[in-house]
């Protein structure tokens, strides 16, 4: 998204963010800092988040965390602690962290250019930062005892759960509360 100002939002997505040129000034909740060419920001589901562009260039995937537990039940254990925000993995990487800015590369570059097989790349790369992120601990231990809206949170994803199921049927607001 060349200088594309990101609004203030939210989804039950996760997401993760690379900047290519320029600095970035994120949001989440209510903290900002500022990323910068070649620096990587991961967003938990639920996060509310923004994004003002200073001369930037930046690229994003939005992905269902789920989906990895379909895959690979060896792994289950691990993907469910970050859903149920038993950990929390960092917001920031930096060239401090280089192994996860060369996988998070790796996983762009991959999408982008969609030679044969690169859903096996996209996924494998998937788990490898996974798998640095725990091995490394780049993560905070518990982190909802720390989060004042982690109910609030946990509720609207609920609903918001509930009516992705029940689309096509009415929905009552007795139903969502």
């Amino acid at each position: 998204h060349p200088r594309y100002v990101m609004s203030y939002h939210w989804h039950v997505e996760y997401e993760i963010i690379r900047i290519l040129k320029g600095q970035l000034t994120v949001t989440l909740d209510e903290k900002s800092f500022t990323a910068c060419a070649d620096d990587v920001i991961f967003i938990h589901s639920g996060v509310l988040h923004s994004g003002i562009p200073d001369d930037c260039i930046y690229q994003c995937i939005v992905f269902d965390i789920n989906a990895f537990l379909k895959l690979n039940s060896v792994c289950a254990d691990y993907m469910q602690k970050i859903i149920h925000q038993e950990v929390m993995i960092y917001h920031h990487f930096t060239k401090k962290q280089p192994e996860i800015i060369q996988i998070v590369n790796n996983l762009f570059d991959a999408m982008w250019k969609h030679s044969n097989g690169y859903e096996m790349i996209v996924i494998g790369q998937f788990y490898h930062f996974f798998g640095l992120i725990f091995s490394n601990h780049y993560c905070l231990d518990n982190p909802t005892q720390n989060r004042k809206d982690y109910k609030r949170i946990l509720q609207l994803k609920q609903v918001l759960e509930f009516i992705e199921k029940n689309y096509a049927s009415p929905i009552t607001l007795q139903q969502l509360s």
